[in-house]
């Protein structure tokens, strides 16, 4: 699902926002401790470049982490700390047991809601800062949740 859901996306950018990037391994730095604190998601998209040699993704929008039963707690961890960015936008956590997501977006306040909005199998996970509409069904093609 990984390898996937880093193809469409790569795609969408190439098609429609030459300039913005899908990266995987690619760490932040949250607000928070920054000197020490470092976290790498699944998968973000910036629209910045990045210095040659640099493991830090400058100014991501939008942080995609895959969510599993052996993850969740660091990876409720990681969420908390990438909200201190200011840059993120959208942070979208996908279910690897299940057709299933939940998605945290900040307010046009700069705000972020007190709880995720879930996503279920019949509907589309919705990327507002690259402008793509993904129906949830195809993030999991081609693994035994299809």
């Amino acid at each position: 699902m990984h390898t996937r859901m880093a193809t469409i996306l790569t795609n969408h950018l190439d098609a429609t926002k030459p300039n913005c990037r899908a990266l995987t391994g690619a760490g932040v730095r949250p607000a928070l401790r920054a000197d020490w604190n470092f976290r790498v998601p699944d998968l973000l998209v910036t629209f910045v470049r990045n210095e040659r040699g640099e493991r830090d993704a400058p100014s991501p929008s939008v942080i995609i982490e895959l969510l599993s039963p052996s993850n969740m707690a660091e990876t409720w961890d990681n969420v908390r700390n990438y909200m201190t960015l200011p840059s993120v936008k959208e942070i979208h956590l996908i279910s690897t047991l299940r057709v299933a997501a939940q998605v945290l977006r900040r307010n046009a306040d700069g705000h972020w809601p007190g709880e995720p909005v879930d996503i279920g199998p019949d509907d589309s996970l919705n990327f507002e800062p690259i402008d793509l509409v993904l129906p949830l069904k195809a993030a999991y093609k081609g693994t035994y949740l299809e």
